[in-house]
């Protein structure tokens, strides 16, 4: 599905963590694929044996991530009708009264309808996935304030897709840990924005939601059993997962 340019670029500089100026410049660049050049050197001037000179410059990945959020936020905003001020970029507290995550995810939705939560999903699942029928009946339930974390790689993703869904349990556990009986553990957005550095991005969005609240609330209760972002440390924190699922996802 092709998402409208201008809803990209106000997403891509308005939503960005670091101060970059005129995204749409960088988002153009890297869609050709094309980096600069180094400068020349002599000929005569080469490095030792075991180094290779650098030639060309590479991509800069606090810049592909702006990018890569920028279009992930975009999308889901455009497939599910949720509303940029609906959407709060979110940091983790210096001085914290609560032993909460180490890492946070990027954004936290908070809808301004309290009931609209299921609707914004259906919508979502309806456009954009390819099975809209079979996910919206198992997504019966939402709530209206959920986080979402976005990922992006100039080509693949490797690990980044654990990396991300690790981040969204230890915001589920800090939750926990302030309102171990709120409704909306489980619930989230994983947004994951491949092949930055070319003109056909893709995006993969994955809602999130516990297959069984009680159990799930449950496998969160004391620390958190591993530091890490891998699929091992889902395993380890989560053993259905190898057996059943933990997640209802589409």
């Amino acid at each position: 599905m092709q998402i409208p340019d201008s809803l990209a670029s106000v997403a891509m500089e308005t939503m960005s963590e670091f101060e970059v100026l005129d995204m749409s410049k960088h988002d153009s660049h890297y869609a050709a694929g094309l980096m600069s050049p180094l400068n020349a050197v002599a000929a005569s001037t080469q490095p030792p044996p075991f180094l290779k000179r650098q030639v060309q410059k590479t991509g800069s990945q606090h810049v592909i991530g702006n990018i890569g959020e920028g279009i992930g936020m975009a999308s889901l905003i455009h497939l599910s009708g949720i509303r940029m001020m609906e959407v709060t970029r979110v940091r983790r507290q210096k001085q914290r009264q609560q032993p909460v995550a180490q890492r946070t995810p990027d954004f936290v939705v908070a809808l301004s309808d309290p009931a609209s939560g299921p609707e914004r999903m259906r919508q979502l699942v309806t456009r954009g996935s390819s099975r809209p029928a079979a996910v919206a009946a198992k997504l019966k339930s939402f709530p209206s304030r959920f986080p979402v974390e976005a990922k992006a790689a100039s080509d693949t993703m490797g690990s980044a897709r654990w990396n991300g869904l690790w981040q969204l349990v230890e915001y589920w556990h800090s939750l926990h840990e302030v309102a171990p009986n709120d409704p909306a553990l489980g619930y989230g957005v994983l947004l994951l924005t491949r092949k930055v550095s070319s003109a056909a991005r893709e995006v993969d969005i994955h809602v999130l939601a516990p297959q069984d609240p009680v159990s799930f609330a449950a496998s969160l209760n004391g620390p958190l059993k591993h530091a890490g972002g891998s699929k091992a440390s889902f395993m380890m924190q989560f053993p259905a997962a190898a057996t059943g699922g933990v997640f209802v996802e589409g």
